[in-house]
């Protein structure tokens, strides 16, 4: 699932400042944008299980599904 996000956040990065910034400028925010959306997208399991205590992984299958949809 955050490989998913993570590619999502590489295409809006990569569509958004490819006409702006050079390739160079580029490439280093997709990178960060990537791993930015993969974290966002696993403290949302991790935020259930710690405060609500679901289990982690049924949460993060679950989010797996959502992710590939």
């Amino acid at each position: 699932g955050q490989g998913y996000i993570a590619g999502l956040g590489i295409g809006i990065v990569c569509l958004a400042f490819d006409s702006v910034l050079p390739w160079w400028l580029t490439f280093p925010l997709a990178i960060v944008a990537a791993a930015a959306m993969g974290a966002l997208w696993a403290l949302i399991p991790a935020y259930l299980q710690a405060r609500r205590g679901s289990h982690i992984v049924i949460t993060t299958i679950m989010f797996n599904f959502i992710a590939a949809s």
